[in-house]
């Protein structure tokens, strides 16, 4: 009876951890999952879901084909990189993108006013998942979304490091909804 008692416990308290756990598969529905999820959780605060890219330099988060957006928004700290690009999640599919320089003292945030509430359509495209970047319903970025990893956060926590590479965006492309 003991052995049933606890292999019953075992499998609630697993069924329980692993549902507070968001999938890391690549679907629309766990990306949007991951996206809501705020892994950098402070005591006392409620606080938008953030993830964050470092960068050597202010261009390279607009030129480079690839990139790597880490759930922790403390990556930089880890990595070696002067300049942040944070995507700040009002819900899992508005972004405000915020640029800052962590290598001067005090460091120096900025958000354009092109960067602020954009929204994100993810889609499935060719067997791939596909995610739109849209301002005021003008497509502004196209990722092809690689693959999302587990990551170990600054703060020793479990986080996720999700790849993208970024598409060309044609004329035609960016008038479409």
């Amino acid at each position: 009876m003991n052995k049933i008692y606890l292999i019953v416990l075992t499998l609630i308290i697993s069924a329980t951890g692993h549902s507070q756990t968001p999938d890391s598969s690549l679907t629309i529905k766990n990306v949007q999952e991951l996206f809501k999820t705020d892994f950098n959780y402070v005591c006392c605060g409620e606080m938008e879901p953030e993830w964050s890219a470092c960068f050597s330099n202010d261009s390279n988060y607009l030129t480079a084909d690839t990139i790597q957006l880490y759930s922790d928004k403390y990556h930089y700290l880890k990595g070696n990189c002067c300049n942040t690009v944070n995507w700040i999640f009002t819900n899992k599919s508005t972004i405000t993108i915020a640029k800052t320089k962590v290598c001067q003292e005090p460091p120096i945030s900025s958000v354009s006013y092109d960067d602020q509430d954009l929204k994100i359509k993810l889609k499935k495209e060719d067997n791939k998942l596909v995610m739109l970047i849209y301002n005021k319903r003008k497509l502004k970025d196209k990722f092809v979304l690689h693959s999302i990893d587990r990551y170990e956060m600054y703060s020793g926590k479990s986080g996720y490091r999700l790849t993208m590479i970024r598409q060309k965006i044609t004329e035609t492309t960016a008038n479409t909804k």
